[in-house]
C-alpha cells in the first residue's frame, strides 16, 4: 500500500525540515511526501531543496491548514493518507502501525 504524507505549511521556519526528516525515518518505506505551502512569506521551496523527492505545491492565496490538506490529498493517488503538521514530527513506526 502506498501512503501519501501531506504536510500543510505556513511560515514553518526550521520546523518543516524536522517534520520532513521524521517522514524519511519511517520503518514503512512505501510512501510519498507532499508539502502544501499555504502562500507563506518564507521561502518554503528553498527549505525543501535538500529533499528532492518531496512534492511541493504552493497555494496562490492563504486558505488555511484544513483546505491546504485537501489540496494535497487531491494531488496524490496513494491508498492511504497520513497528515502531519509542519511543526510536528512523526514517530518512526507511525506508518507501519497505520498500514497494519
Amino acid at each position: 500500500m502506498l501512503v501519501d504524507i501531506i504536510i500543510p505549511a505556513y511560515n514553518p521556519g526550521k520546523f518543516l525540515t524536522q517534520a520532513v526528516r521524521s517522514c524519511f525515518s519511517q520503518e514503512y518505506k512505501k510512501y510519498t511526501v507532499t508539502v502544501v505551502d499555504d502562500n507563506s512569506t518564507e521561502d518554503v521551496k528553498k527549505l525543501l531543496r535538500r529533499f528532492p523527492t518531496v512534492k511541493y505545491i504552493r497555494n496562490e492565496k492563504n486558505i488555511g491548514p484544513g483546505a491546504s490538506r485537501n489540496v494535497g490529498i487531491r494531488a496524490t493517488s496513494g491508498d492511504l493518507v497520513s497528515l502531519l503538521d509542519a511543526d510536528d514530527i512523526m514517530r518512526s513506526n507511525k506508518l507501519q502501525l497505520s498500514v497494519d
